[in-house]
């Protein structure tokens, strides 16, 4: 079962960060892979919605999703989480996972991760090799808009 995960630092709070995740409209605004998500206002888990995302420059995808997770931290420590995903039992199910995290190591950042989790029979056909790169873009792009600025940070993978 294929999987990749990002972690980033990002010298914002987790709260400040938690809402441009669930700011889902604004995605294209500053995002060149993840384009939109909506799940029509609601945040109740088993929610439908819509991904967009850009395989590649100039290429739009839709798929349809469900929400599997959403955990808003309700302590200093607690670690907010939204998750969608698909599940086509044995065919193909994939969820993607954003959670952010208060840093205990630094104060005033956080650590926002970034998680793709690929299963199924089909799962050995999906290109994931390509979503890699995307997903290493993602947690610079939340970063930037957080700190809001450009330039270098720093992202690591594991």
């Amino acid at each position: 079962m294929p999987e990749h995960t990002t972690k980033t630092e990002i010298s914002a709070s987790a709260e400040s960060v938690w809402q441009i995740l669930i700011g889902f409209e604004s995605y294209s605004q500053w995002s060149k892979y993840i384009t939109n998500v909506d799940f029509k206002g609601s945040t109740a888990v088993g929610s439908k919605g819509t991904y967009t995302f850009a395989p590649s420059p100039g290429k739009s995808r839709v798929a349809p999703v469900t929400l599997t997770a959403y955990v808003a931290g309700t302590t200093p420590t607690d670690a907010s989480v939204i998750a969608w995903g698909v599940n086509k039992g044995c065919i193909i199910n994939a969820e993607r996972t954003l959670s952010v995290q208060p840093n205990p190591a630094k104060e005033g950042t956080c650590i926002f991760t970034h998680h793709l989790r690929l299963g199924g029979c089909l799962s050995a056909f999906i290109p994931f090799a390509k979503a890699k790169p995307q997903m290493d873009t993602f947690g610079p792009e939340v970063k930037a808009r957080a700190e809001g600025v450009g330039g270098v940070v720093s992202t690591s993978n594991g």
